[in-house]
């Protein structure tokens, strides 16, 4: 849902006791709107990142993002959009079940990743993913090594992403509005507030 900055401002004027319709405002009141426009896009991220997936209405696709597949390694990258958040959910065709999260490049699970010993990296049946830095920007990495008998048959299959969502970084727009879901908006209010409060 879009909220106005100036309605969400009073929100979080409330909790601090403030007036925003006051016309008699002190110096320390002009000074929270501006804190409050530095801190709001912050406080937003960090309230989205945490959220349930369900609760976020926001959702948007990065099938048409570019895809880059290494047969012989069993893995690829597919590159991000600028705006991405969270990881919803990533399937290539051919897999056997959905990701929903992804690890990052410092995972331990990672680094077992990149060895040669393909038992021990992710599979059709078991792929895992991370977020990792290409030399174009942020990209998705994942592994699915086929077992020895699909080596050939994996190695002449071009591989098509089959889904691939994410949430989207919070911004705010040329409107003055921000994008969040519904139900984080009491937090990213009540946030807010202490964020000022200190």
């Amino acid at each position: 849902m879009k909220i106005q900055l100036f309605k969400l401002y009073e929100i979080v004027c409330r909790y601090l006791g403030y007036r925003p319709e006051d016309t008699q405002q002190c110096c320390e009141v002009l000074t929270l709107r501006e804190r409050f426009d530095a801190i709001v896009t912050e406080v937003a991220i960090g309230v989205v990142e945490e959220l349930p997936v369900e609760w976020v209405e926001t959702v948007r696709s990065f099938a048409d993002s570019p895809l880059r597949h290494n047969p012989e390694e069993g893995s690829g990258t597919v590159l991000l959009p600028s705006g991405f958040l969270r990881l919803v959910s990533f399937r290539l065709e051919g897999w056997q079940r959905t990701l929903r999260t992804a690890g990052h490049h410092d995972d331990p699970l990672h680094r077992l990743q990149q060895q040669p010993v393909r038992a021990l990296r992710g599979s059709d049946a078991r792929p895992c993913c991370f977020l990792t830095t290409g030399p174009l920007g942020p990209v998705l990495t994942y592994f699915c090594s086929p077992k020895a008998a699909a080596i050939e048959e994996f190695s002449n299959t071009s591989r098509q992403i089959a889904e691939a969502l994410y949430i989207p970084v919070p911004v705010i727009d040329r409107d003055g509005a921000i994008e969040l879901p519904r139900l984080a908006l009491s937090t990213v209010a009540k946030r807010c507030a202490e964020r000022l409060k200190q």
